[in-house]
């Protein structure tokens, strides 16, 4: 299955973008970006891409050499280690009851830059 960086950009927006506009710098603790995930969280639903997003998130923590930095779009210079943590915390917010992700799992899944 192909996932656009895009519709993953695009969700990341939510916390990465809207809390820098506010804030200027990335969060001291990662529950001040709450709000921002279930905002994030409704628009997928919204979007009918809740299911996508959860596979694409489980695509990218299972699968480290992945550079998450390239997936946020913000004024701030965010590094693949902060926006994988993000993406961490987000994926244990939105789905808390979720199995563990397994290194290379799921299969078959690969991020696109398409729209």
């Amino acid at each position: 299955m192909e996932i656009s960086e895009y519709m993953v950009r695009s969700y990341l927006w939510y916390v990465t973008g809207f809390w820098i506009i506010k804030n200027d710098l990335p969060a001291d603790h990662l529950f001040e970006y709450d709000e921002y995930i279930e905002s994030m969280k409704k628009n997928a639903i919204y979007n009918d891409d809740l299911d996508t997003l959860k596979l694409a998130f489980e695509h990218i923590l299972a699968n480290p050499e992945i550079d998450t930095a390239s997936l946020s779009e913000s004024d701030y210079p965010w590094d693949d280690a902060k926006v994988r943590e993000i993406i961490r915390y987000s994926w244990e917010k939105i789905w808390p009851d979720a199995p563990p992700i397994l290194p290379g799992v799921p299969t078959g899944v690969k991020l696109v830059k398409k729209h």
